[in-house]
């Protein structure tokens, strides 16, 4: 697993044996090794979720085994503390932009620890199995999103009940606006969703596209949302009626997740190439026309495609590098 600090400059990675390794961006897009170096083992078998904050110099991870670790982004090493599910995998882990929480989603539960000691401070409600979190940038509010379709936004302090919203289908990917007025959501039916946290109200109607929704962000200015599917990133327009698209890309394959970059949110940062063998960093510029796909045009699917995928078929039908 893999993912982008808050700059988009740092990379997580996370493997199968249970280690992290730390890599910078530069050192991706320049294809420079790893120093080989005996790894800390923080899991019992694979990590399956991950999250960097450069800003508090941590990483969360959290494993197959149902155990959330935090590890030091100055020396690599898993920190003490050690945090448990009852059942795992963990889907997925967030740190609060004060990094006094971490907050993990699991097979049967979702839950906020504490940083500096690991401890429990509170079991946030759940259907099913907890699939996405996020922290608001106040860092006492917490969104959940369960493979049931529901929404949870819920106090870290316990100091009023939880608020719950209803998706279509598995809450796959969650965020907060810049000031946390607004959260956005996305589910398995490929709905991407507004919600009031205040009091979990839906703004406006849902955007409906073709897949389901990985990852989801808002621009600096909260006034655009950044949607990644499958093979697609698209730049949504905030609307009073709801989310329009306003914007499409054709990424790469394998593609993980992204960030846009700081400080302006002007371009997007994605990495990718777990199932490939070659962790790879792409760039978009997300508010700019170039190599932009107009969807709704019937032109879209007359593409240079050779060039977009950079593949080509040779004379015996085989799928080649389109640069050999």
């Amino acid at each position: 697993v893999m993912a982008l600090d808050e700059t988009a400059q740092i990379a997580a990675l996370g493997y199968r044996d249970g280690h992290v390794q730390i890599r910078t961006t530069a050192q991706l897009q320049e294809r420079i090794e790893a120093q080989r170096e005996i790894p800390y083992i923080g899991h019992q078998g694979a990590v399956t979720s991950i999250v960097v904050s450069s800003a508090r110099g941590l990483i969360a991870s959290g494993g197959r085994d149902g155990v959330v670790r935090l590890w030091s982004l100055t020396s690599g090493a898993p920190t003490e503390p050690f945090m448990r599910h009852p059942d795992g995998p963990i889907h997925d882990v967030a740190i609060s932009d004060d990094g006094q929480w971490v907050i993990s989603a699991a097979e049967t539960s979702a839950m906020a620890w504490a940083t500096q000691d690991g401890e429990l401070a509170v079991e946030f409600p759940i259907n099913g199995s907890a699939l996405a979190v996020y922290i608001a940038p106040d860092s006492s509010t917490v969104a959940v999103g369960d493979s049931a379709g529901n929404v949870f936004v819920a106090a870290i302090d316990e100091s009023s009940p939880p608020r719950s919203a209803r998706a279509q289908a598995g809450v796959t990917a969650l965020a907060f606006g810049p000031n946390g007025e607004r959260l956005a959501s996305g589910d398995r039916s490929g709905r991407v969703q507004l919600w009031s946290p205040d009091d979990a109200r839906a703004l406006g109607s849902a955007l409906v596209l073709p897949h389901a929704i990985r990852w989801l962000g808002f621009g600096a200015d909260g006034d655009a949302l950044i949607v990644q599917t499958d093979h697609w990133v698209h730049r949504l327009a905030i609307e009073p009626a709801g989310p329009v698209v306003a914007a499409s890309w054709l990424v790469g394959v394998d593609v993980e997740e992204g960030v846009p970059t700081a400080p302006d949110g002007e371009s997007l940062r994605l990495i990718g190439g777990r199932d490939l063998g070659l962790v790879d960093v792409e760039e978009i510029s997300v508010l700019s026309a170039e190599d932009r796909i107009d969807l709704s045009a019937p032109q879209a699917l007359n593409r240079d495609w050779i060039g977009v995928l950079g593949l080509a078929i040779d004379e015996s039908a085989e799928v080649i590098d389109a640069n050999r």
